[in-house]
């Protein structure tokens, strides 16, 4: 390959990203339900120490896909049972 050839070329269009796909409130309903039962269910946290901290920042995330008063109510039984757990 010519040392040319290697080079970006200066007037070459920039390469577009795709854009993210929208959230998909089913799957994220889905998810944040598994999630909020297992934790309901379980007498003593069911996910090691780093698992636990994970899904405690992630739930909300997933959680950001649904309507805003839904997506409230879902992260405060989350958090709830997360209390209890760390009891």
């Amino acid at each position: 390959m010519s040392r040319a050839a290697a080079q970006i070329g200066l007037f070459d269009a920039p390469e577009v990203a795709e854009e993210a796909p929208p959230p998909d409130p089913v799957f994220a309903r889905k998810h944040l339900n598994r999630l909020l039962r297992l934790a309901q269910a379980a007498e003593e946290m069911p996910w090691p120490p780093e698992k636990a901290r994970m899904w405690a920042d992630l739930f909300p995330q997933l959680a950001e896909a649904l309507p805003e008063e839904e997506a409230q109510e879902y992260c405060r039984s989350f958090a709830s049972e997360m209390d209890r757990l760390r009891r």
